[in-house]
């Protein structure tokens, strides 16, 4: 195994993982060393969308808000739903497919040996791993949380709103984290391992109809209409259900396909495509 993973005919690859060959000083390396990796990974040359991906954000938030206004819908509270959906919606799916990609790219690209070997525990390098995606993703969580604090401040949204989010979205992550660790571990491809790690939330939470309480844009856009309605129209049980059983069941399913994601990493390192 040792000798495959040190195969001269793939070093290539790995010195391509690695940085080398490019032009100009070499860069310091930042702590933490696996987060940094990841957050400066070469496994692949920028595209034209990736490379115009922050602008072309920028540019389309811009024209909601422009739009939302020119129509006066920034003090209505359907404008808000749906904003706070679609932010929701990318960053749940962003986060499932980098989740999904962490350990199987490493597979894919040999550099897994390489890593274990590192004076890290495996719960050391998970977590660091993990870091670099909610670095990725802090992007659009930032804007989430500025949008609704701006507009509570501004009295058109419930005060209340952003911790409520807070405490269906962040246990949702951690779910989403234990799940793509665990394909990514698992799979042999990331192609494979993407597709479980989305493959698998979006039936959950869209398309089962008994697990609609667990779906954190569902309960996220049921408290922005509860907490601002003067009535008792909206069921007390659904949020109940959703307070005292959703968060504790992510956090514990997620705990639970970490460590097997953990075990897998290890005992199947060597299981790529070619």
């Amino acid at each position: 195994m040792i000798r495959q993973a040190f195969d001269p005919n793939r070093v290539g690859v790995v010195s391509k993982a690695l940085g080398a060959g490019r032009p100009g000083p070499i860069r310091e390396v930042g702590s933490p060393p696996i987060t940094w990796k990841d957050l400066h990974s070469t496994l692949r040359e920028k595209g034209l969308l990736e490379r115009f991906t922050v602008p072309l954000s920028l540019l389309l938030l811009g024209v909601a808000y422009f739009l939302a206004w020119w129509y006066e819908g920034l003090g209505e509270l359907g404008f808000h739903v749906g904003f706070v959906a679609v932010v929701i919606l990318i960053g749940l799916l962003r986060t499932a497919v980098l989740s999904g990609m962490t350990i199987a790219r490493e597979k894919e690209s040999r550099t897994l040996p390489i890593l274990l070997m590192v004076p890290l525990s495996d719960t050391q390098i998970l977590w660091q791993k993990i870091r670099a995606i909610l670095r990725k993703t802090a992007a659009i969580w930032i804007v989430l949380a500025g949008h609704v604090a701006v507009f509570s401040l501004a009295g058109v949204l419930s005060p209340l709103l952003l911790p409520v989010m807070c405490l269906f979205i962040v246990p949702a992550l951690f779910f989403l984290f234990g799940l793509g660790l665990f394909f990514s571990s698992l799979c042999r491809s990331t192609t494979a391992a993407t597709i479980w790690s989305c493959v698998i939330p979006v039936f959950l939470w869209f398309f089962n109809p008994f697990l609609a309480f667990g779906n954190p844009i569902v309960l996220s856009c049921a408290a922005m209409v509860t907490l601002e309605s003067r009535d008792d129209s909206w069921p007390r049980s659904f949020y109940l259900a959703g307070v005292s059983i959703v968060p504790i069941a992510y956090i514990g399913i997620g705990l639970i396909l970490m460590v097997i994601g953990g075990y897998l990493m290890r005992n199947r390192m060597f299981e790529s495509r070619g």
